[in-house]
């Protein structure tokens, strides 16, 4: 006698019904759930939270370069008119963004 074991005879089973598909799923386990768990928070900081601080982040270095330069030079200056623009597309940038993620 054999100690392999034999396939299971799945027309014996269900005669006179055909069978279309048989679908089985593997049982979670607690490793498998804490680890699913640690990959979406990971993928939460990678994908929301990274971006979000780098953008503001670099809005913060970019609006306080633009405003050292307001202050040192004068509002009238010719590199408060190159600055300006940017400033206020910076501070329309960061009202945009906070908006924007607040509404999804």
């Amino acid at each position: 006698m054999s100690d392999e074991p034999k396939p299971p005879n799945f027309s014996a089973m269900f005669q006179g019904i055909r069978v279309k598909s048989f679908e089985a799923e593997r049982m979670e386990t607690p490793e498998d759930s804490a680890h699913k768990r640690t990959k979406d928070l990971v993928e939460f900081f990678v994908k929301t939270v990274a971006p979000l601080v780098i953008a503001y982040l670099f809005n913060a270095i970019m609006g306080g370069y633009c405003c050292v330069v307001v202050a040192t030079h004068g509002v009238t200056s010719p590199e408060a008119k190159v600055v300006m623009p940017l400033l206020t597309s910076l501070f329309g940038g960061v009202i945009g963004l906070a908006f924007g993620q607040s509404m999804k």
